[in-house]
């Protein structure tokens, strides 16, 4: 639904605004369950132009209009919340989601080829989406717009250099961390209703879990927990990396009191390419991984068919909470800390890596530029280890389709960490992330996120380098705040479980599936703008891999799928029925 706002040159898309009034404020607050007392707050906090911190813990999106026509608003640093906006013939047009956005326009926007394909390839776009003059507020940001404004002004008001967590050292980092993790968890929390959280048997899934199990006892309430497992046979032959995380999780919850445990198994062999169908009417956009929709499905319709008013989850750890240790030594090469170094090295060898190990990890950190590149080019490798990388560079129409902004977006992402900076890399990863739309997958479930609070984020980016590395060990400072609260088979474990290992027991034997969506490619002229669909076949005529080798297919020519997926659906479901509508209406 979408509804003009008064005298205001606006609209607010989606019945889903909470309105709330201040003092000489009107306004629409969108934030965290049960946190609706502090929309005025909030509204006053934007009306102040985001000084100073804002008001709440918790994700927020806020719009402010004024009296005399103008908007101010503003969206959190939380990954669970999201704004998008456009103007259609002087109006500004506000909205949640993407698929909103585009209901309450009065004409679909035509998709925008350059966008696809720097989605496709680099998994964000920071302000844009895929549609033309559609965009989306990064977070972190907030947004200003004054009537007959061409386009609104957008500013980062996040600025973690101002952060009161200046000055916290090394020795005092994994306790600070881990009161910040744990006020962020509490402020995810409902102040009624149920809660729920994701279990992988990983260091961050299990830090948020047993956090709000600790905090949820006290008032004698336990807490669901589910995990996804693969299917019986599942093999991943990865070094440092297991199949199946069940187990962990299994044995965690009979350990840490107030966890009640389910696990969840793709039984029905549910293929990728189906759960990212059923996830565009909701979405409005292509999903970046169809392997993980389909768990992720499956979780939230777990989570709806329980009441659980909020899931908790720990997605943004990797760039918060338990960052890796590589590009450490890069930051403190960068400083001129030579002796720093040194004693890193050291310590990982003492920790167990062999000395080949850990001077291959010292020349990838830190070595320059044109040494990495030729490198590359002797062992006739991509210029990018990722697997979004490799479909750009096997599909030259994909390349070739790239704006501007995404070719140098790419470009700086294959750069080491001795260039590009792994500060950098992290704040542009989190901050430009688009999974936060699955808050429109089932009504009544909000995923909340907390490792991707504001103040986790302060304190995570303004630690020093070697705070993250103890005595030689990878996420040293995560396993040292987790102490007590996670047990150590999970705080001190060496290796990871992989997200959907079992893909390729899905989709053994059901080839037919794909060839009949290349049929539908092959009449698509948008799917033919940026996808290779010869190219797609050839893969197909291979034959379909199993084990490894189909988690690379499917984050590869599987993620093209999607893609593909999504333009025949906008074509099919978007465009084609407001072309009819319009041809009716004349």
């Amino acid at each position: 639904m979408a509804s003009a706002v008064g005298h205001h040159a606006v609209t607010l898309a989606d019945d889903t605004w909470h309105h709330v009034h201040a003092p000489g404020l009107r306004g629409a607050v969108i934030i965290g369950p049960g946190q609706q007392s502090d929309g005025p707050a909030l509204l006053r906090w934007l009306d102040r132009k985001c000084d100073g911190a804002p008001p709440l813990r918790q994700g927020f999106l806020a719009v402010l209009l004024r009296s005399d026509g103008s908007v101010d608003a503003a969206v959190s640093c939380r990954r669970e919340i999201a704004l998008f906006y456009a103007l259609d013939a002087g109006r500004l047009v506000l909205a949640p989601s993407l698929r909103a956005l585009i209901d309450a326009l009065p004409a679909p926007p035509p998709l925008s080829i350059a966008k696809l394909a720097d989605l496709l390839v680099l998994e964000d776009a920071p302000d844009t989406t895929v549609c033309e003059g559609a965009r989306r507020l990064p977070l972190g940001h907030r947004l200003a717009w004054r009537r007959g404004q061409a386009q609104p002004s957008v500013h980062r008001w996040f600025d973690p250099s101002q952060s009161s967590f200046r000055g916290v050292g090394v020795r005092e980092a994994a306790g600070v961390m881990r009161e910040t993790v744990r006020a962020a968890v509490e402020a995810s929390l409902p102040d009624d209703g149920s809660a729920a959280a994701t279990l992988s048997g990983g260091l961050d899934s299990s830090m948020v879990t047993a956090t709000a199990a600790s905090l949820l006892s006290a008032s004698g309430r336990s807490l669901p927990t589910v995990t996804h497992v693969p299917l019986a046979g599942a093999g991943y032959q990865r070094p440092n990396w297991e199949a199946d995380d069940g187990p962990y999780a299994r044995r965690m919850a009979a350990d840490v009191p107030g966890l009640v445990w389910s696990p969840i198994v793709n039984d029905d062999r549910v293929l990728p390419l189906d759960a990212a169908i059923s996830a565009f009417p909701s979405l409005g956009m292509p999903v970046l991984n169809p392997a993980n929709q389909v768990w992720l499905n499956a979780i939230t319709s777990w989570a709806a068919d329980r009441d659980v008013a909020v899931m908790l989850a720990g997605f943004s750890g990797n760039a918060s909470f338990s960052r890796a240790r590589d590009g450490i030594l890069a930051e403190l090469l960068n400083e001129r800390r030579l002796g720093a170094v040194v004693r890193q090295v050291a310590r990982r060898w003492r920790a167990g890596d062999s000395r080949l190990t850990a001077l291959r990890s010292v020349a990838r950190e830190t070595a320059p530029e044109w040494v990495i590149r030729a490198g590359r080019r002797m062992r006739q490798s991509d210029p990018m280890r990722d697997a979004s990388d490799r479909l750009a560079q096997s599909m030259p129409v994909v390349r070739d389709s790239l704006s501007a902004a995404g070719r140098e977006r790419l470009e700086r992402w294959s750069r080491p960490p001795s260039v590009r900076g792994t500060r950098q890399h992290w704040e542009d990863l989190l901050l430009g992330d688009w999974s936060l739309s699955v808050q429109t997958l089932r009504p009544g479930v909000w995923w909340s996120d907390p490792l991707s609070d504001q103040e986790v984020l302060e304190l995570a980016w303004q630690l020093p380098a070697e705070a993250w590395v103890r005595n030689g060990l990878d996420r040293g400072l995560a396993r040292d705040a987790a102490a007590g609260l996670v047990p150590d088979y999970i705080r001190l474990r060496r290796t990871r479980g992989a997200q959907s290992a079992d893909v390729g027991l899905w989709i053994a034997g059901r080839e037919q599936r794909y060839r009949d969506e290349i049929d539908r490619f092959r009449g698509s002229s948008l799917v033919h703008e940026f996808l290779d669909v010869d190219r797609l076949e050839r893969s197909l005529a291979r034959g379909l891999p199993s084990g490894d080798d189909a988690m690379g297919w499917e984050m590869t020519f599987g993620r093209a799928f999607g893609f593909g997926l999504f333009a025949v659906w906008y074509e099919e479901e978007i465009l084609k029925p407001a072309r009819r509508r319009a041809s009716t209406a004349r």
